[in-house]
């Protein structure tokens, strides 16, 4: 027998179990350590209480299991483009370091696929976009380097054969 159906096997047996009498409980008792193969003593315990509440998982509660915070960190995740976990993780504490002055490197190190992913690969050659191009630039430029994190590659040491992605 399963541990499921021993469970259902057992909440029946305790409704009869409480009704019956002495000698009706000892053939109880009798049939229940045969089909289950559970001690004696072990079967007056467990038919003798309520059941126990089933237990959730184990350890503590998540916290995006609250209503509203999956669906908030879903519209998140599509309005930042669906990046992978660990940029969406990178994303969510603020960018900046303090202290460190040579962030700017880190934070524009891939502006030129940026705007290629913005403004495609096509020649523009009409000098009156340039104000509406430099507003988007803008715009673009603050959410990428404010928000997005990139993933670059760390230099190999050793005998390692594949490169580590770091956020």
């Amino acid at each position: 027998m399963t541990r499921q159906s021993k469970e259902e096997y057992l909440a029946k047996m305790r409704i009869r179990y409480a009704r019956a009498g002495r000698a009706g409980r000892s053939r109880l008792l009798d049939e229940c350590e045969k089909v289950c193969g559970y001690h004696r003593k072990h079967l007056i315990r467990l038919l003798g209480q309520p059941p126990k509440p089933a237990k959730g998982k184990p350890g503590p509660k998540s916290k995006y299991a609250l209503p509203g915070v999956l669906k908030a960190l879903e519209d998140l995740w599509l309005l930042m483009n669906r990046p992978c976990s660990k940029l969406f993780q990178g994303n969510m504490p603020v960018r900046t370091r303090p202290d460190h002055k040579d962030d700017n490197a880190y934070a524009e190190q891939r502006n030129w696929t940026h705007v290629r992913q913005l403004l495609g690969y096509q020649r523009i050659e009409n000098p009156d976009l340039l104000p509406v191009i430099n507003e988007l630039y803008q715009a673009w430029d603050l959410m990428h380097n404010l928000f997005c994190c990139t993933q670059k590659l760390e230099p190999m040491f050793g005998s390692s054969t594949a490169p580590q992605l770091t956020p």
